[in-house]
């Protein structure tokens, strides 16, 4: 079985402080629904929407882009150069 302790006990001189200067348990007992009222009205449900996202380095991405299309181009521009060379020594 579970042994209860007092707050005093539990929780040593600086509770039995308290309940002398009045935060026994009615003063809880009192507040306790005022600070869950509170908590519960101020649960930031109405927040605003976050702001968009910043596009970052969009100039960048694009010449990225099109350098890889260029890329892509001369590639293509060598290798049918290469073929064509070896078409013709293979004559």
């Amino acid at each position: 079985m579970i042994r209860i302790k007092s707050a005093t006990q539990a929780y040593g001189p600086i509770w039995a402080r308290l309940e002398t200067i009045g935060y026994g348990d009615n003063t809880m007992r009192r507040a306790l629904p005022l600070l869950i009222l509170l908590l519960t009205a101020c649960d930031g449900s109405h927040k605003s929407p976050p702001p968009p996202p910043v596009k970052i380095f969009t100039e960048e991405r694009a010449a990225l882009e099109k350098a890889k299309g260029v890329e892509k181009t001369i590639q293509d521009s060598a290798d049918a150069q290469a073929k064509k060379i070896d078409e013709e020594s293979g004559k």
